[in-house]
């Protein structure tokens, strides 16, 4: 248990601890809580640009054309999992730079690094880890989506071939006199139905 003069000590510290004083200290001390968006629930920082966000969104859907709400949730993991590795890669120069030199107070992610730095034994074990889980969550969630992908094409491939078997049974049934005439693919369908009905 702590004693009451410890308490008080404590009180009498706080007290004349106000924090930096200098506008350059501010600023840092204002960025000390700045996460760096790299294992936590997808966000773009806010000194990212939110529009190439949305660019290389919109291109991957562009690319894949996902229709279905699993499909698009798919597309929207590779969207942000590819910028997470991206912004890996760049907090990775930085902290090479760092090792070199002075932090740039201005940069946003310099701050971001160098708090990093700080907490953990070796920034490039951390970040290496962190490319990989993003790298690795980009490929399984392009594999999911083109899986799925393909399964639709195939869906809709059966749905067509069920179509013109359907049609070529009515054709039979409706001109019973014609010979009989088995089409080898679905594809062959359409023009075998013809053949059957003029012959």
């Amino acid at each position: 248990m702590t004693s009451t003069s410890r308490v008080q000590a404590n009180r009498e510290n706080a007290k004349r601890s106000t924090g930096p004083k200098t506008p350059e200290g501010k600023a840092a001390s204002s960025k000390n809580a700045t996460t760096h968006g790299l294992s936590s629930t997808f966000r773009v920082l806010a000194h990212e640009d939110a529009a190439a966000f949305a660019a290389l969104n919109d291109e991957l859907k562009a690319e894949f054309k996902p229709a279905t709400t699993h499909q698009k949730f798919l597309v929207e993991q590779m969207a942000q999992n590819r910028w997470r590795l991206e912004r890996t890669r760049r907090y990775e120069s930085i902290a090479l730079e760092q090792l070199l030199g002075e932090i740039d107070e201005t940069n946003p992610e310099a701050v971001i690094v160098s708090n990093m730095s700080r907490k953990v034994a070796n920034i490039f074990d951390l970040l290496r880890r962190y490319a990989n889980d993003a790298e690795r969550s980009y490929f399984k969630a392009h594999a999911a989506l083109v899986k799925d992908l393909q399964a639709t094409q195939q869906n809709k491939a059966d749905a067509v071939a069920d179509y013109w078997y359907g049609r070529l049974a009515e054709s039979k049934a409706a001109y019973p006199e014609a010979r009989p005439c088995q089409p080898e693919t679905a594809a062959k369908a359409p023009t075998m139905e013809r053949t059957c009905q003029a012959r």
